[in-house]
């Protein structure tokens, strides 16, 4: 079989359930990673030969992603800021919201930015990776209560030579950060999930549920991310938010103004605050 009969065979495996665009890509993506080739290698040499074992390999990976699982576990990496980043079930799938908001705090912050940074609910460690690349001077600290999510948020940041200072446990135990130097920005994608809330099998079946649904409170990551606000008084804070409860988090950060920072995309996902001076 060649690439170009793979890459047709994966189009019509995925198609099944995707849109053929997306379809298309994912094809290609599978058929890359498995057999170590360049992007569009499925255009640029359609005619290279695949071996039996790559073929049924690539139609392994191809019925995962068509039963549901999401590409990215797959492919075991995703790319967040133009940074490759190692994927598992243990964390969450880095998201273009999540991009939109380092890219936000980056902003906030200015080039020249060598404060500190908590990154609360790490996960991945792509926020805390992303900015402490984009900011090297910063002192970038990544906060994760599973031991699995912050072994996969270490090796991307050693991936990419990120000196971020990672402190495991609890973030509702304020022993886990009351010793830790206060932050000038605190950045946080907290479990913010309601029960009740519609989520994509894609996702309520195969990404952490510990990083998703915060329990009873839906409310209480942001609850101790405005005592930490109370106590220390960054100057920015940038937040994920379950849009029924925006209003609801905003009010938390009592000294806080929303603001929009320039060329990012609004979303109801997203919360911006900076510290009203006094």
């Amino acid at each position: 079989m060649t690439v170009r009969e793979l890459f047709a065979v994966v189009r019509r495996r995925l198609q099944r359930k995707y849109p053929d665009h997306q379809a298309r890509w994912w094809a290609a993506l599978l058929i890359e990673e498995r057999l170590g080739l360049p992007r569009g290698a499925h255009l640029l040499m359609p005619q290279r030969a695949v071996t039996a074992e790559d073929v049924a390999a690539v139609r392994k990976d191809a019925a995962a992603v068509a039963a549901g699982r999401p590409l990215q576990q797959v492919l075991g990496w995703w790319e967040f800021r133009g940074l490759r980043l190692k994927v598992t079930a243990d964390v969450l799938i880095p998201r273009p919201e999540t991009e939109w908001l380092v890219e936000g705090v980056l902003q906030m912050v200015g080039a020249d930015f060598s404060g500190r940074v908590w990154d609360v609910g790490t996960g991945s460690g792509c926020i805390a990776v992303a900015v402490k690349t984009a900011r090297p001077s910063a002192a970038v600290y990544g906060f994760e209560v599973s031991a699995p999510a912050l072994a996969v948020a270490r090796e991307n940041a050693a991936l990419h030579g990120a000196a971020v200072r990672w402190v495991a446990g609890d973030f509702l135990d304020a022993a886990v950060w009351s010793a830790v130097p206060g932050p000038e920005v605190l950045i946080s994608n907290p479990p913010y999930l309601a029960a009740d809330d519609v989520v994509a099998p894609s996702v309520r079946d195969y990404e952490p549920s510990v990083a998703l649904f915060p329990g009873a409170d839906v409310l209480v990551f942001y609850r101790a991310l405005a005592e930490v606000a109370r106590q220390r008084r960054p100057a920015v804070v940038g937040l994920e938010v379950n849009p029924r409860f925006r209003e609801n988090v905003q009010q938390l950060f009592s000294g806080y103004r929303p603001v929009m920072p320039a060329g990012v995309i609004e979303s109801p996902y997203l919360l911006f605050l900076e510290r009203e001076v006094a």
